[in-house]
């Protein structure tokens, strides 16, 4: 860091054992806000020469990709008086090739991934464009920089997009906190889109109160995901953390359907970021980094019956001794078919 506030927003994996990163920084007094630098560090902590984008407001990073062709995709909100989403792609020094500013309103990007076919989908959200409050914003980007695809998705309440991720059957994965959908307050919704941003489906997890910062990842098995958030509800003192686990359409014993979401087409106009570019360094130095076990009180708010299809079905219900993998599915009892052959001899 330097003399002030330097905060590391996202980082992308390389090639050859390199890590590409954005953040914000206060330090070098070039804007009214802070600034944005991009660099690279490699296996052995060797860093880069910052370069810095800035211009009169907050330019604030949210997510670095590093893409097909070798470059990298950022996109963040660029703040004076309203806030506005912005993407760029530079190249791994952090050379500009192509940017968009944008947005009506209130608008800010939270997160973005890339296609198979170079193209990147980002998700924020929007009060602009006809939206009914804050809206999910859809956008999909060609390499090259053109804008494909803009959508607003959201019903009557909020719904803000937090992260996006690619689905197991190449679709999109985006994770909102919506108020339109569940239980009350704010929840979180799953929404499983294609690549334009149509709606194939969707649930929502939450309890009475407020529920939000939802993140998700695809599950190490490929058969669904993980999602946490932080949440007020089911009796927590204060902020809990709340994972559910999920199968590849996003249902899970705490999940409440999404029947359907409107999705709206919009027409977005791009302007040049007008951002100038400088370099810096930061001052670095080595810490040891002391680690202590931290054990979390925990409860299980609900699990879904196991179910083992082949050959014959084995199915379990209920609770019991028998101990399986993983351990949150240990209080089961298993019921075995009459036709079934047993064909080992664990009992």
């Amino acid at each position: 860091g330097a003399s002030f506030d330097d905060e590391i927003m996202s980082v992308a994996y390389m090639d050859s054992n390199k890590l590409a990163y954005v953040g914000e920084s206060l330090s070098f007094g070039l804007s009214s806000g802070p600034d944005m630098f991009i660099s690279t560090i490699d296996g052995n902590l060797n860093s880069a020469p910052l370069t810095i984008y800035y211009r009169n407001g907050s330019v604030i990073p949210r997510k670095v990709l590093y893409t097909d062709d070798n470059n990298l995709f950022i996109a963040g909100t660029f703040i004076s008086g309203t806030s506005q989403g912005f993407v760029m792609k530079t190249d791994t020094q952090g050379n500009y090739l192509w940017g968009h500013l944008f947005g009506e309103g209130e608008t800010r990007l939270w997160d973005a991934v890339e296609l198979d076919d170079g193209s990147v989908v980002c998700v924020g959200k929007t009060d602009g464009y006809g939206a009914a409050a804050d809206d999910l914003l859809f956008l999909k980007f060609a390499p090259g920089g053109s804008l494909l695809t803009s959508k607003i998705i959201g019903g009557s309440g909020i719904e803000e997009g937090w992260e996006v991720i690619n689905s197991n059957d190449n679709k999109l994965v985006v994770v909102v906190q919506t108020s339109s959908y569940g239980n009350g307050g704010s929840d979180i919704g799953f929404l499983k889109l294609n690549d334009e941003g149509d709606f194939i489906n969707g649930y929502t997890y939450g309890g009475d109160n407020e529920d939000k910062w939802p993140s998700i990842t695809a599950a190490h098995n490929s058969l669904g995901y993980a999602v946490s958030y932080e949440t007020h509800s089911f009796g927590a003192e204060s902020e809990d953390i709340v994972v559910v686990r999920t199968d590849e359409n996003g249902k899970s014993c705490c999940a409440e359907k999404i029947e359907t979401i409107p999705v709206r087409d919009i027409l977005v106009s791009l302007f040049n970021p007008g951002f100038s570019k400088t370099t810096r360094h930061f001052t670095e130095s080595t810490h040891s980094i002391q680690n202590a076990p931290t054990n979390f009180q925990n409860a299980q708010l609900c699990v879904s019956p196991l179910h083992i299809i082949g050959p014959d079905t084995l199915y379990c219900v209920d609770t019991a001794t028998y101990t399986i993998e993983p351990p949150a599915l240990t209080n089961l009892i298993w019921k075995i078919p009459e036709n079934a052959t047993i064909i080992n001899n664990l009992n």
